[in-house]
């Protein structure tokens, strides 16, 4: 298993002690199945659940892929029908339905097939009754009266233009008035009056990306225009399809999170909507997040705890493909860049991966393609490749200023896997505090930045840094300015 281990520098609000973030990427084990465009998301905050997609040759896959915490597929389960391109909704903590998907080839308009997942008992069972329309390139929605919302087709005028809902009592499809804007990939989300705001898209063909939104009132059964652009006088912001549930975009105050695309200024930024006053806003962040157009990246993903998002880009370099990531601590708003990347394999990228949230503080993605232009469809892979951010956990003990500067010894010592490292700075500047070998390798770096005179204490966890470090003598140095200080400690296994 190869890992690279990187650090991140991360700058917060004004006036406000910088944090450090460190990150590795390694690759998992492989998935059963080459597979892209997979339904996904994280059950019971470790489990990745993986439906469908399709495979090599651009053929729709009805298998389901399950990966364990131990970060390799548990079991591989058979769907009763292909879904590519398709939607699921969370109906309870552990049904899903699964709703859609198109034929070999992205052929539309994709079948009208709806089945239950049962994630605990790991069965898929068959509706009895089948969507009224075919669809691939849909978006769903479970309202707050238990049904699920369903709209959008792709090449395909009738599934773009009439929504349905499918009622779990009854287990019955009914179809609702049309949408004022026929569209494929459509984001739906239900709100705190029991409605529904459809948005996002494009035309059923992906020529033109729509900005304008709609409403969905159970009560008459139709679909009502209420803006022409998520921000007033502000013309083409596009969010596109995504095979993913919405609720996993869903913040801790209740808001959902996107990252969504200008085609006039060739930049990407952070929207929130509000499901109970129904509203959009620009979501700011510190730094201001700056993505060249020139990357491809996946939307944000929101961490199992909902603590941070992550935004996984690529780019090409050198035909190499290689991957960073920015994350922001929605606390302070504040946005992290790596400062190195991983090179990814061969010709492997991140098209129509899957990204999803492992635990607290990782990611996997699955899947991806070795295709491009014509071939992008037609070739997809089995690889999966985990980034852990973990922060350093430098505080300060207080707000006296020493006189002297100096670097205590580590507690506990010995240790294993993490201890405690003190130290005083009676001058500001920029300050480093690494770990070495008793070789001189370098280990790790818990500090490296510019910081005020003060007492501090940093952690320093050795399983983290994804090195296996042994049983052994090693080196904690502290360097302000030109004056340097250093320790010994012991890891005993």
């Amino acid at each position: 298993m190869k890992k690279i281990t990187l650090f991140v520098l991360c700058f917060i609000l004004p006036l406000t002690m910088w944090a450090q973030v460190s990150t590795i990427f390694y690759e998992g084990a492989n998935m059963n199945y080459n597979r892209m465009n997979q339904l996904h998301t994280t059950f019971n905050g470790v489990t990745v659940l993986l439906l469908g997609g399709h495979g090599t040759n651009f053929v729709s896959l009805n298998s389901c892929e399950i990966f364990g915490a131990d970060s390799n597929p548990s079991q591989v389960l058979t769907m009763n029908a292909p879904h590519d391109n398709a939607s699921f909704v969370k109906l309870s903590d552990s049904l899903f339905l699964i709703l859609g998907g198109s034929a070999d080839l992205g052929v539309a308009p994709g079948n009208n097939v709806a089945e239950i997942f049962d994630a605990y008992n790991r069965n898929f069972t068959l509706l009895p009754t089948t969507m009224n329309y075919g669809r691939m390139f849909l978006g769903s929605t479970l309202l707050i009266s238990g049904n699920v919302l369903i709209a959008g087709g792709w090449y395909d005028e009738p599934s773009a233009t009439y929504g349905e809902v499918y009622n779990p009592t009854t287990q019955t499809f009914t179809v609702t008035g049309a949408l004022n804007t026929p569209r494929s990939g459509p984001t739906i989300v239900s709100t705190n009056d029991g409605k529904a705001t459809l948005f996002g898209g494009t035309d059923i063909y992906g020529n033109t990306s729509y900005q304008n939104v709609e409403e969905y009132d159970p009560a008459t059964n139709q679909f009502t225009t209420v803006s022409d652009y998520f921000f007033p006088g502000e013309p083409n912001w596009s969010l596109g399809y995504r095979p993913k549930l919405n609720t996993d975009q869903k913040m801790l105050d209740g808001k959902y999170l996107y990252l969504i695309y200008n085609s006039d200024s060739l930049r990407y930024r952070l929207m929130t909507f509000d499901p109970e006053t129904k509203t959009f806003a620009k979501y700011y962040t510190y730094p201001e997040l700056n993505i060249p157009s020139t990357y491809f990246v996946n939307d944000i993903v929101l961490s199992s705890t909902k603590v941070y998002g992550s935004i996984v880009y690529s780019f090409l370099e050198n035909e190499t493909h290689k991957v960073g990531a920015y994350m922001v601590t929605f606390s302070t708003s504040s946005l992290d860049e790596s400062n190195s990347v991983y090179s990814m394999p061969s010709a492997y990228s991140l098209g129509s991966a899957s990204i999803d949230p492992v635990g607290q503080e990782s990611l996997m993605i699955c899947g991806g393609t070795t295709g491009v232009g014509y071939d992008y469809n037609f070739m997809p892979v089995n690889n999966t490749l985990y980034i852990w951010f973990f922060q350093s956990g430098v505080k300060e003990l207080d707000s006296n200023i020493p006189t002297e500067y100096s670097l205590s010894q580590n507690y506990p010592n010995p240790f294993n896997p993490s201890t405690k490292i003190r130290f005083s700075l009676n001058t500001s500047g920029n300050v480093s505090l690494k770990i070495y070998d008793v070789l001189g390798k370098e280990i790790t770096t818990l500090v490296d930045k510019y910081m005020d005179a003060g007492n501090y204490e940093a952690d320093f966890n050795a399983a983290e840094t994804g090195k296996n470090l042994t049983s052994g003598v090693y080196i904690y140095q502290l360097k302000l300015k030109d004056k340097i200080l250093s320790n010994k400690m012991m890891i005993l296994k």
